[in-house]
């Protein structure tokens, strides 16, 4: 068929002002005066009306736009936009916002109680481990392991409101510590090390702290250093 009336009003409702209308005079007013006229053009293809406007549709080809394609609208399947010839350039009249949600959702991990921290590492010959920081001492803190395509519990530490956790290694051995917070005094926070045979992580080292948040390892000229962030004293 043959599209006599185009109202474009992004964010808007066109319908109220489309007939029928209450005001026949305001849809009146949004008639273009060469739908109004019945002139007709002849070329050698045949009758040509003035207020015909050939439309494309492109998977994202641009079509060429010069003074014969004015008023010519392209639809753009792949930005999925419509766009009108000038005579120069493409014009936007439509066009879907560009999405920035590259990542998705790949794993939901429920945790046992309220998470503050994770720290994700590796142990050579083992794989990935995630290690997350859970509030409630009971069952303490869970150690996850990638296993066939997603993270899948491992081991439980038991923590005290632990707050973070954090990955380190000295001669090829594996570390993790403990930011933990407890009610009594004193306040202590574990280092735990990776045992090759039993495959687990076992209690290495006790530190005394007060309402530990954080811990940072670095090196310097070959010695391993610990630095904690306390939230007391």
């Amino acid at each position: 068929g043959l599209l006599r009336q185009l109202v474009l009003l992004p964010g808007s409702d066109a319908t109220p002002r489309l007939c029928p209308n209450s005001e026949p005079s305001l849809a009146e007013l949004s008639i273009p005066q060469v739908l109004k006229s019945s002139t007709l053009q002849q070329d050698q293809h045949g009758l040509v009306y003035p207020y015909e406007a050939e439309a494309r549709v492109t998977a994202g080809d641009r079509p060429p736009c010069s003074g014969p394609e004015k008023g010519q609208l392209w639809f753009n399947v792949q930005r999925k936009g419509l766009f009108i010839c000038d005579g120069m350039m493409w014009m936007t009249l439509v066009q879907n916002k560009e999405r920035l949600d590259y990542v998705e959702d790949y794993q939901d991990l429920y945790t046992r109680s309220e998470t503050f921290d994770v720290e994700v590492f590796s142990i050579p010959s083992e794989g990935l481990f995630m290690a997350a920081a859970n509030r409630d001492s009971r069952p303490g803190s869970g150690i996850y392991r990638w296993m066939n395509g997603s993270f899948q519990l491992y081991q439980n530490i038991s923590t005290q409101e632990a707050r973070a956790w954090k990955h380190f290694t000295i001669n090829e051995k594996v570390f993790l510590v403990v930011a933990d917070i407890r009610k009594a005094e004193p306040e202590l926070s574990v280092i735990y090390r990776w045992n090759r045979r039993q495959k687990r992580f076992l209690r290495y080292q006790t530190l005394e702290t007060h309402a530990a948040q954080d811990w940072e390892a670095f090196q310097i000229h070959n010695n391993s250093f610990l630095v904690v962030a306390n939230h007391r004293r």
